[in-house]
C-alpha cells in the first residue's frame, strides 16, 4: 500500500511507575505500556471460501517443455545487484528492537516506477531455514501507474531474490512474474502479472501472492525459466512473435494455480480484503489480513473492523481443503488496529504492521490487547525467522525510508 504520510515519530510518554515496567518496555522497543489496540474472535468464517483452479494449466506444461529451467540456487547465485547498510541515522533504524536490515540498490531505493509490498523468504520454505542450500529473502513489487497512483501496469510485479547469509552486503535478482496462456492457435505464451502482490508467502515451492480482491495466486519456484532473448527491450513480455522476452528480466516465474475468493451471501456486504499474507509454521496455515484507509469503523458506510484470517494448510504447503477444491478459514479475527499493512501470528501471538497515526507494530495475544511498538514509515508485509527469532519487513517508500528491516520478535 501507499498510506498517506504521517509526521516523523514522536514516543509518548511513558506513566509507568515502576522502573521495572519502564526498563522492560524500553528494552522491547515498546511506543506505550498502555494498549492501544485489540484483536477479537469473530464468527462466520464458514462464508468465506477459497477454491483451488488451474485455468492454464496446458500453457504452464507447454512452456515448461520448451523453456529451460532455473533453480533457487542458480538465481541466487546470479544475483546481479547489490544491497548496502542502512546507515546509522536513517529513518528505518528507528523500528522497536532494530536489530538487522539493508538497502537496496540506489536506483531501487530510489524508484517511483516500483514499489515493494510483500516479504517472505527461506525460513517460511523449508523447516530447515534453506533452499538449495540457501538462505534468502523474497520481496514482490509492483509497478504502479504513474498518472493514478492506483492499478498496476506493465511489466507488472518482480520478486527480488535476496541471499540472505549476510544482510548488509546481500546480492539479489529480480524475477518477473508471468501469467501463462493458450493462443488460439494452440501455442502457449505469457503476459505481466496484474497484481498489487501486497503480500507474499513461500511454503515449499509455492509462493502465495495476495490478491486484493480475488484471493491468492500461486506461483512455482521450482519452475522458474531462464529467457534466453535480453534485448533490451523492457516493453515486451511474452513470446509472441519469438523469441521470449521479459522486460529485459532474465528469469520469469510462472502462475500456476488460483485460489478464488467466494463470500458466500452473495449479495451482502462482508466479502474480505486480502491486502497481505503470511506463513505461519507453528499452526501450519496462512495469515491474511486487511487494509483500510484511516479507522475503519469510522467509515460512513459501515466497514467493519479489518480482519486477520487463518487458513490451514496440508504438509505439502498446499491450502487444506474441507469438501473438494474448497477451504474456508479456521480462525477469524478482527482487529482495532488503523491501516493494516501486513498480520503475522506465531502460534497464538500475532504482529500487525500498520502505517496509522504514529506508525505501530502491535503485538499480543490473538483474541486480545495489543501492545505498541515503535515502527519506521512504509512498513508492508510481515515474515518471521525462527532461527534468528527475528521478524521482518520491508518499508516501500522512496528514498531514506525504503529498506528491509528485522527486528527482534
Amino acid at each position: 500500500m501507499v498510506p498517506r504520510r504521517v509526521p516523523p515519530y514522536r514516543p509518548r510518554v511513558l506513566r509507568a511507575t515502576a522502573a521495572a515496567v519502564v526498563v522492560a518496555v524500553g528494552a522491547l522497543g515498546l511506543a506505550s505500556a498502555a494498549p492501544a489496540a485489540s484483536t477479537k474472535a469473530v464468527p462466520g468464517a464458514s462464508n468465506h471460501r477459497l477454491t483451488l483452479t488451474t485455468p492454464e494449466s496446458a500453457a504452464v506444461r507447454r512452456l515448461d517443455g520448451i523453456l529451460p529451467h532455473a533453480s533457487v540456487g542458480e538465481v541466487l547465485g546470479s544475483g546481479n545487484r547489490q544491497a548496502s547498510a542502512i546507515p546509522a541515522l536513517a529513518p528505518p533504524r528507528q523500528a522497536g528492537g532494530f536489530q538487522n536490515g539493508f538497502r537496496f540498490a540506489s536506483d531501487d531505493t530510489s524508484t517511483t516506477k516500483f514499489f515493494p509490498q510483500g516479504i517472505t523468504g527461506t525460513a517460511d520454505a523449508s523447516a530447515t531455514g534453506l533452499v538449495d542450500g540457501r538462505k534468502a529473502l523474497l520481496v514482490s513489487w509492483y509497478a504502479r501507474n504513474p498518472k493514478t497512483k492506483k492499478g498496476t501496469v506493465p511489466p507488472g510485479v518482480r520478486v527480488s531474490f535476496i541471499g540472505a547469509e549476510k544482510l548488509t552486503a546481500a546480492k539479489y535478482r529480480h524475477v518477473l512474474l508471468v501469467n501463462p496462456y493458450m493462443l488460439p492457435d494452440g501455442t502457449a505464451d505469457y503476459r505481466p502479472t496484474k497484481s498489487h502482490a501486497g503480500g507474499i508467502a513461500w511454503v515449499g515451492r509455492r509462493l502465495y501472492v495476495a490478491e486484493t480482491t480475488g484471493g491468492l495466486s500461486v506461483y512455482d519456484t521450482a519452475r522458474m525459466w531462464k529467457v534466453s532473448a535480453t534485448s533490451g527491450d523492457k516493453t515486451k513480455v511474452g513470446c509472441t512473435p519469438n523469441p521470449c522476452e521479459a522486460a529485459d528480466y532474465q528469469y520469469v516465474m510462472p502462475k500456476v494455480a488460483e485460489y478464488r475468493y467466494r463470500y458466500a451471501p452473495k449479495y451482502q456486504r462482508g466479502a474480505l480484503l486480502f491486502s497481505s499474507v503470511s506463513y505461519d509454521r507453528a499452526s501450519q496455515s496462512l495469515m491474511t489480513s486487511e487494509y483500510y484507509s484511516g479507522s475503519p469503523t469510522t467509515k460512513a458506510n459501515g466497514t467493519p473492523d479489518a480482519r486477520l484470517v487463518r487458513w490451514p494448510l496440508m504438509g505439502d504447503g498446499a491450502l487444506r481443503p474441507g469438501s473438494g477444491n474448497v477451504t474456508t478459514p479456521t480462525g477469524l479475527w478482527t482487529t482495532t488496529a488503523e491501516n493494516v499493512q501486513g498480520a503475522l501470528t506465531i502460534g497464538n501471538t500475532v504482529y500487525v504492521s500498520s502505517s496509522g497515526g504514529d506508525r505501530h507494530l502491535y503485538v499480543g495475544g490473538l483474541g486480545g490487547k495489543l501492545a505498541e511498538r515503535r515502527w519506521p514509515n512504509g512498513g508492508e508485509d510481515l515474515t518471521y525467522a525462527p532461527a534468528s527469532g527475528r521478524i521482518y519487513s520491508v518499508l516501500e517508500h522512496p528514498g531514506r525510508e525504503r529498506a528491509v528491516v528485522a527486528v527482534k520478535r
